[in-house]
Protein backbone atom coordinates (compact mmCIF):
# COMPACT_ATOMS: atom_id res chain seq x y z
CA UNK A 1 0.00 0.00 0.00
CA UNK A 2 1.65 3.43 -1.00
CA UNK A 3 0.57 6.23 1.55
CA UNK A 4 0.76 9.94 -0.22
CA UNK A 5 1.74 11.94 2.85
CA UNK A 6 0.97 16.46 2.05
CA UNK A 7 3.98 18.02 3.06
CA UNK A 8 2.05 21.04 3.25
CA UNK A 9 0.78 19.53 6.51
CA UNK A 10 4.76 19.61 7.82
CA UNK A 11 6.24 22.78 6.56
CA UNK A 12 3.99 25.20 4.74
CA UNK A 13 6.00 27.08 2.19
CA UNK A 14 4.17 30.10 3.24
CA UNK A 15 5.82 30.20 6.54
CA UNK A 16 7.77 33.03 6.94
CA UNK A 17 9.87 33.15 10.25
CA UNK A 18 9.79 36.38 12.24
CA UNK A 19 11.20 38.28 15.43
CA UNK A 20 9.07 38.00 18.27
CA UNK A 21 7.49 40.97 19.83
CA UNK A 22 4.77 41.35 22.51
CA UNK A 23 2.75 44.01 24.63
CA UNK A 24 4.57 42.36 27.45
CA UNK A 25 8.20 42.44 27.80
CA UNK A 26 11.20 43.76 30.39
CA UNK A 27 13.99 45.62 29.40
CA UNK A 28 18.05 44.50 30.12
CA UNK A 29 20.66 46.03 30.67
CA UNK A 30 23.50 43.32 29.65
CA UNK A 31 25.22 44.27 26.35
CA UNK A 32 27.10 40.75 26.56
CA UNK A 33 24.14 38.76 26.78
CA UNK A 34 22.45 38.58 23.51
CA UNK A 35 18.40 37.35 23.90
CA UNK A 36 16.53 37.15 20.87
CA UNK A 37 13.35 35.10 20.33
CA UNK A 38 11.79 34.04 16.97
CA UNK A 39 8.96 32.28 15.65
CA UNK A 40 6.30 31.04 12.94
CA UNK A 41 3.25 33.41 13.68
CA UNK A 42 0.44 31.03 15.27
CA UNK A 43 2.68 27.91 15.47
CA UNK A 44 6.23 28.14 17.03
CA UNK A 45 9.19 29.56 17.77
CA UNK A 46 12.67 29.87 19.76
CA UNK A 47 14.67 32.32 22.26
CA UNK A 48 18.52 32.00 21.86
CA UNK A 49 21.03 33.14 24.58
CA UNK A 50 23.91 34.19 23.22
CA UNK A 51 27.49 35.52 25.22
CA UNK A 52 29.10 37.03 22.79
CA UNK A 53 32.70 39.48 24.29
CA UNK A 54 33.40 40.84 20.80
CA UNK A 55 37.15 41.83 22.67
CA UNK A 56 37.51 38.67 23.78
CA UNK A 57 35.40 36.28 21.44
CA UNK A 58 37.21 32.59 22.94
CA UNK A 59 35.10 33.53 25.94
CA UNK A 60 32.38 31.14 26.55
CA UNK A 61 29.68 30.37 29.17
CA UNK A 62 30.20 28.42 32.25
CA UNK A 63 27.05 26.26 33.18
CA UNK A 64 25.60 23.39 34.58
CA UNK A 65 22.35 21.63 33.31
CA UNK A 66 19.52 20.06 36.35
CA UNK A 67 17.76 17.42 34.78
CA UNK A 68 14.11 16.23 36.47
CA UNK A 69 11.95 15.26 33.98
CA UNK A 70 11.71 11.78 32.16
CA UNK A 71 11.41 12.87 28.73
CA UNK A 72 13.86 15.41 28.19
CA UNK A 73 15.22 16.51 24.25
CA UNK A 74 17.85 18.08 23.89
CA UNK A 75 21.25 18.78 21.77
CA UNK A 76 24.66 18.78 23.52
CA UNK A 77 23.57 18.02 27.42
CA UNK A 78 25.23 15.36 28.44
CA UNK A 79 28.10 16.89 29.72
CA UNK A 80 26.09 18.96 32.35
CA UNK A 81 29.23 20.60 34.40
CA UNK A 82 31.56 23.03 32.46
CA UNK A 83 33.71 25.69 33.27
CA UNK A 84 35.96 27.57 31.01
CA UNK A 85 39.90 28.11 32.29
CA UNK A 86 42.79 29.70 30.98
CA UNK A 87 43.99 26.53 29.84
CA UNK A 88 40.39 26.15 27.89
CA UNK A 89 39.03 29.23 27.57
CA UNK A 90 36.54 27.22 25.13
CA UNK A 91 35.16 25.09 27.55
CA UNK A 92 31.53 26.17 27.54
CA UNK A 93 28.64 27.10 25.97
CA UNK A 94 28.58 30.06 23.18
CA UNK A 95 24.51 29.74 22.82
CA UNK A 96 21.62 28.22 24.83
CA UNK A 97 18.81 27.81 22.60
CA UNK A 98 15.03 27.06 23.65
CA UNK A 99 12.64 25.36 20.81
CA UNK A 100 9.58 25.00 20.51
CA UNK A 101 8.32 22.22 17.99
CA UNK A 102 9.24 19.12 20.70
CA UNK A 103 12.15 17.17 18.71
CA UNK A 104 12.05 18.22 15.73
CA UNK A 105 12.53 22.01 16.40
CA UNK A 106 16.18 20.77 17.27
CA UNK A 107 16.73 21.01 13.90
CA UNK A 108 17.67 24.62 14.09
CA UNK A 109 20.22 24.15 16.34
CA UNK A 110 22.34 23.12 13.24
CA UNK A 111 21.69 26.52 11.19
CA UNK A 112 22.26 28.39 14.40
CA UNK A 113 25.98 26.50 14.50
CA UNK A 114 26.25 27.26 10.72
CA UNK A 115 25.79 30.93 11.65
CA UNK A 116 28.47 30.57 14.00
CA UNK A 117 30.50 29.05 11.60
CA UNK A 118 30.55 31.49 9.39
CA UNK A 119 30.52 34.51 11.75
CA UNK A 120 34.25 32.34 13.38
CA UNK A 121 35.43 32.38 9.36
CA UNK A 122 34.78 36.04 8.81
CA UNK A 123 36.26 37.18 12.00
CA UNK A 124 39.33 35.00 11.81
CA UNK A 125 40.00 35.58 7.59
CA UNK A 126 38.66 39.23 7.23
CA UNK A 127 39.19 40.85 10.72
CA UNK A 128 42.49 39.29 12.45
CA UNK A 129 45.52 40.15 11.06
CA UNK A 130 48.42 37.35 10.12
CA UNK A 131 49.95 38.05 13.15
CA UNK A 132 46.68 37.79 15.39
CA UNK A 133 45.45 34.31 13.14
CA UNK A 134 49.27 32.92 13.81
CA UNK A 135 48.47 33.57 17.61
CA UNK A 136 45.19 32.56 17.87
CA UNK A 137 45.89 29.15 16.29
CA UNK A 138 42.93 27.05 14.86
CA UNK A 139 39.24 28.32 14.94
CA UNK A 140 36.30 25.50 16.60
CA UNK A 141 34.52 24.41 13.72
CA UNK A 142 31.72 24.46 15.65
CA UNK A 143 30.82 26.07 19.58
CA UNK A 144 28.91 24.34 22.20
CA UNK A 145 25.19 25.25 21.84
CA UNK A 146 22.61 23.90 24.09
CA UNK A 147 19.43 23.50 22.83
CA UNK A 148 16.46 21.81 24.63
CA UNK A 149 13.21 21.37 23.24
CA UNK A 150 9.32 21.50 24.50
CA UNK A 151 6.42 20.12 22.90
CA UNK A 152 3.86 23.16 21.89
CA UNK A 153 0.15 22.75 21.76
CA UNK A 154 0.41 23.31 17.93
CA UNK A 155 1.74 19.93 16.90
CA UNK A 156 -1.15 18.02 15.79
CA UNK A 157 -0.93 15.29 12.84
CA UNK A 158 -4.45 16.17 11.69
CA UNK A 159 -3.80 20.16 12.28
CA UNK A 160 -0.29 21.24 11.43
CA UNK A 161 3.63 20.09 12.41
CA UNK A 162 5.56 23.62 12.00
CA UNK A 163 8.53 23.57 14.12
CA UNK A 164 11.47 25.99 14.61
CA UNK A 165 14.10 25.18 11.76
CA UNK A 166 17.42 25.64 10.25
CA UNK A 167 16.61 28.64 8.25
CA UNK A 168 15.28 30.12 11.66
CA UNK A 169 18.09 28.84 13.47
CA UNK A 170 20.51 30.55 10.83
CA UNK A 171 18.53 33.90 10.89
CA UNK A 172 18.40 34.20 14.79
CA UNK A 173 21.85 33.58 15.11
CA UNK A 174 22.75 35.96 12.60
CA UNK A 175 20.98 38.85 13.97
CA UNK A 176 22.71 38.07 17.80
CA UNK A 177 25.94 38.54 15.93
CA UNK A 178 24.89 41.72 13.76
CA UNK A 179 23.96 43.16 17.10
CA UNK A 180 26.80 42.34 19.58
CA UNK A 181 29.39 43.43 16.50
CA UNK A 182 27.21 46.65 15.85
CA UNK A 183 27.36 47.13 19.77
CA UNK A 184 23.62 47.74 19.27
CA UNK A 185 21.50 48.97 22.46
CA UNK A 186 22.96 47.62 25.28
CA UNK A 187 19.29 47.42 26.60
CA UNK A 188 17.36 44.73 25.02
CA UNK A 189 13.53 43.98 25.15
CA UNK A 190 12.72 40.40 26.18
CA UNK A 191 9.52 39.33 25.58
CA UNK A 192 7.21 37.25 27.61
CA UNK A 193 3.93 35.18 27.44
CA UNK A 194 2.91 33.92 23.89
CA UNK A 195 6.46 34.90 22.03
CA UNK A 196 9.29 32.49 21.03
CA UNK A 197 9.57 29.48 22.59
CA UNK A 198 6.62 30.71 24.61
CA UNK A 199 4.49 30.23 22.00
CA UNK A 200 1.70 27.34 22.49
CA UNK A 201 2.80 26.79 25.17
CA UNK A 202 0.15 25.70 27.94
CA UNK A 203 -0.04 23.93 31.12
CA UNK A 204 -2.82 22.20 33.18
CA UNK A 205 -3.63 19.36 31.29
CA UNK A 206 -5.42 17.82 33.57
CA UNK A 207 -8.48 17.34 31.45
CA UNK A 208 -6.89 14.29 29.25
CA UNK A 209 -7.56 11.88 32.57
CA UNK A 210 -9.76 9.24 30.84
CA UNK A 211 -8.12 9.44 27.37
CA UNK A 212 -10.78 10.91 25.60
CA UNK A 213 -8.70 13.49 23.41
CA UNK A 214 -10.12 16.47 25.07
CA UNK A 215 -6.45 17.85 25.92
CA UNK A 216 -6.93 21.07 23.38
CA UNK A 217 -10.43 21.86 25.33
CA UNK A 218 -9.41 23.22 28.76
CA UNK A 219 -5.90 23.92 28.85
CA UNK A 220 -4.21 27.08 30.39
CA UNK A 221 -2.57 29.43 28.04
CA UNK A 222 0.88 29.90 29.47
CA UNK A 223 4.68 30.75 27.77
CA UNK A 224 7.89 32.28 29.10
CA UNK A 225 8.20 34.24 32.20
CA UNK A 226 11.61 36.49 32.79
CA UNK A 227 13.36 39.12 35.23
CA UNK A 228 16.37 41.01 35.00
CA UNK A 229 18.27 42.64 38.25
CA UNK A 230 21.49 44.12 38.38
CA UNK A 231 22.72 44.65 42.78
CA UNK A 232 25.74 46.30 42.48
CA UNK A 233 27.92 44.94 40.26
CA UNK A 234 25.81 41.69 40.29
CA UNK A 235 23.69 40.96 37.10
CA UNK A 236 21.08 37.56 37.04
CA UNK A 237 18.82 37.17 34.60
CA UNK A 238 15.81 34.53 35.14
CA UNK A 239 13.94 33.23 31.98
CA UNK A 240 11.31 30.71 32.34
CA UNK A 241 8.77 28.82 29.93
CA UNK A 242 6.03 26.64 31.67
CA UNK A 243 5.35 24.48 29.23
CA UNK A 244 3.66 21.51 32.14
CA UNK A 245 1.12 19.48 32.37
CA UNK A 246 1.33 19.96 36.00
CA UNK A 247 -0.54 23.33 37.92
CA UNK A 248 0.85 26.51 38.43
CA UNK A 249 0.63 27.98 42.29
CA UNK A 250 2.12 30.18 44.38
CA UNK A 251 2.46 28.81 48.36
CA UNK A 252 -0.83 26.51 47.29
CA UNK A 253 -2.89 29.66 45.73
CA UNK A 254 -3.21 28.67 41.69
CA UNK A 255 -2.58 31.29 39.82
CA UNK A 256 -5.27 30.20 37.08
CA UNK A 257 -8.43 28.69 37.07
CA UNK A 258 -8.46 25.08 37.91
CA UNK A 259 -9.02 23.70 34.51
CA UNK A 260 -12.76 22.29 33.49
CA UNK A 261 -13.84 19.61 31.17
CA UNK A 262 -15.60 16.07 31.07
CA UNK A 263 -12.17 14.35 32.15
CA UNK A 264 -11.05 16.35 34.52
CA UNK A 265 -11.80 14.36 37.64
CA UNK A 266 -14.87 15.45 38.01
CA UNK A 267 -13.63 19.25 39.26
CA UNK A 268 -14.49 22.83 38.31
CA UNK A 269 -13.10 26.35 36.94
CA UNK A 270 -12.82 26.80 40.56
CA UNK A 271 -9.40 28.34 40.87
CA UNK A 272 -8.03 29.52 44.56
CA UNK A 273 -6.79 27.18 47.37
CA UNK A 274 -4.61 24.14 46.01
CA UNK A 275 -5.69 22.69 48.97
CA UNK A 276 -9.55 22.16 47.89
CA UNK A 277 -8.26 20.06 45.35
CA UNK A 278 -6.30 17.65 46.89
CA UNK A 279 -8.29 14.69 46.45
CA UNK A 280 -8.52 15.63 42.69
CA UNK A 281 -4.78 16.86 42.39
CA UNK A 282 -3.41 13.04 44.25
CA UNK A 283 -5.19 11.12 41.91
CA UNK A 284 -3.85 13.46 39.12
CA UNK A 285 -0.10 12.91 40.46
CA UNK A 286 -0.39 8.90 40.31
CA UNK A 287 -1.82 9.47 36.76
CA UNK A 288 0.91 12.03 35.87
CA UNK A 289 3.65 9.45 37.24
CA UNK A 290 2.68 6.87 35.41
CA UNK A 291 -0.71 5.67 35.67
CA UNK A 292 -2.49 6.01 32.35
CA UNK A 293 -0.04 9.04 31.06
CA UNK A 294 -0.97 11.49 28.52
CA UNK A 295 -0.31 11.14 24.99
CA UNK A 296 1.27 14.51 24.85
CA UNK A 297 4.73 15.74 26.22
CA UNK A 298 5.65 18.89 27.84
CA UNK A 299 8.35 20.80 29.70
CA UNK A 300 9.68 23.88 31.84
CA UNK A 301 12.45 25.42 30.37
CA UNK A 302 14.33 27.61 32.92
CA UNK A 303 17.40 29.54 32.06
CA UNK A 304 19.08 31.68 35.30
CA UNK A 305 22.20 33.45 33.94
CA UNK A 306 24.87 35.30 36.27
CA UNK A 307 28.04 37.51 35.69
CA UNK A 308 29.16 35.66 39.05
CA UNK A 309 31.98 33.39 38.83
CA UNK A 310 30.51 30.06 39.86
CA UNK A 311 33.05 27.67 41.44
CA UNK A 312 32.97 24.52 39.69
CA UNK A 313 32.31 22.36 42.57
CA UNK A 314 29.22 24.14 43.49
CA UNK A 315 27.47 24.94 40.56
CA UNK A 316 25.45 21.72 41.08
CA UNK A 317 24.18 22.58 44.47
CA UNK A 318 23.42 25.93 43.61
CA UNK A 319 21.43 25.10 40.52
CA UNK A 320 19.61 22.60 42.18
CA UNK A 321 18.59 25.02 44.85
CA UNK A 322 17.26 27.06 42.69
CA UNK A 323 15.60 24.50 40.47
CA UNK A 324 13.60 23.27 43.76
CA UNK A 325 12.48 27.17 43.53
CA UNK A 326 10.88 26.53 40.30
CA UNK A 327 9.96 23.06 41.30
CA UNK A 328 7.82 24.46 44.45
CA UNK A 329 5.58 26.37 42.01
CA UNK A 330 4.63 23.60 40.10
CA UNK A 331 2.50 20.49 40.69
CA UNK A 332 3.33 17.77 40.13
CA UNK A 333 6.49 18.78 38.81
CA UNK A 334 8.97 16.51 36.39
CA UNK A 335 5.90 13.63 35.18
CA UNK A 336 6.64 10.76 33.15
CA UNK A 337 5.92 12.98 30.44
CA UNK A 338 7.87 15.80 31.54
CA UNK A 339 11.18 17.20 30.22
CA UNK A 340 11.69 19.72 32.79
CA UNK A 341 15.23 21.22 32.34
CA UNK A 342 17.12 23.95 34.28
CA UNK A 343 20.41 25.90 32.93
CA UNK A 344 22.90 27.70 35.32
CA UNK A 345 25.38 29.54 33.34
CA UNK A 346 27.75 32.23 34.36
CA UNK A 347 30.13 34.54 32.47
CA UNK A 348 32.70 34.22 34.91
CA UNK A 349 33.21 37.89 35.26
CA UNK A 350 32.38 39.07 38.92
CA UNK A 351 33.97 37.85 42.39
CA UNK A 352 31.62 34.49 44.03
CA UNK A 353 30.00 35.21 46.85
CA UNK A 354 28.28 32.56 48.80
CA UNK A 355 24.55 32.70 49.40
CA UNK A 356 24.32 35.89 46.66
CA UNK A 357 23.08 34.35 43.99
CA UNK A 358 20.21 32.25 45.66
CA UNK A 359 19.36 35.57 47.29
CA UNK A 360 18.75 37.20 44.47
CA UNK A 361 17.59 34.84 42.44
CA UNK A 362 15.04 33.10 43.60
CA UNK A 363 12.30 35.49 44.30
CA UNK A 364 13.11 36.28 40.68
CA UNK A 365 12.32 33.17 39.76
CA UNK A 366 8.87 33.48 41.69
CA UNK A 367 8.29 36.68 39.93
CA UNK A 368 8.96 35.28 36.66
CA UNK A 369 6.30 32.28 36.86
CA UNK A 370 3.89 35.02 38.07
CA UNK A 371 4.47 37.77 35.46
CA UNK A 372 3.36 34.74 33.01
CA UNK A 373 -0.24 35.13 34.28
CA UNK A 374 -0.57 38.97 34.87
CA UNK A 375 -2.69 40.26 31.90
CA UNK A 376 -1.35 44.14 31.83
CA UNK A 377 -0.26 44.81 28.49
CA UNK A 378 2.77 47.07 29.46
CA UNK A 379 6.47 47.09 30.38
CA UNK A 380 7.04 44.21 33.64
CA UNK A 381 8.53 46.45 36.08
CA UNK A 382 12.58 45.07 36.60
CA UNK A 383 14.17 45.51 39.34
CA UNK A 384 17.79 47.57 40.16
CA UNK A 385 19.30 47.71 43.48
CA UNK A 386 22.14 49.43 45.19
CA UNK A 387 24.57 47.55 46.95
CA UNK A 388 24.69 49.54 50.11
CA UNK A 389 26.46 47.29 52.52
CA UNK A 390 29.27 49.24 53.84
CA UNK A 391 33.04 48.13 52.68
Amino acid sequence: MCINYNMATIKQKSDIAKFSKSKKYIEMDWKEIRVISSEYPGQSGMTIFSYIDIKNPARKLSYYISKRGKSIGGFSLDNVNRTPNKEEPSNGAHSIALVGGSSLGLEALAGINRGILEDNLYWYNKILTEKERQEKGKIPLHEIVLGVCCYTSNLSIDQSYVYPDFEMGKMIVRKTLRDAHKEANPIQKIYLGQSGVGLNSTVSKIDTVGGDNSWYDNIVIAGVGARFIQYGTIKVLVFINLNSVGLIHDDEQLLHPFPGGSNNLNGSNSGGDIKQHSKRLNEFRKWAEGINPPMKSNTTLSVVITNMQLPHNLKQKIADDLHDEVESMIYPYGTSMDGDTFILASTWDKPFKSGTLEKLAKPLIRESIKSVFQTNDTKEKNTKKKNTKKK
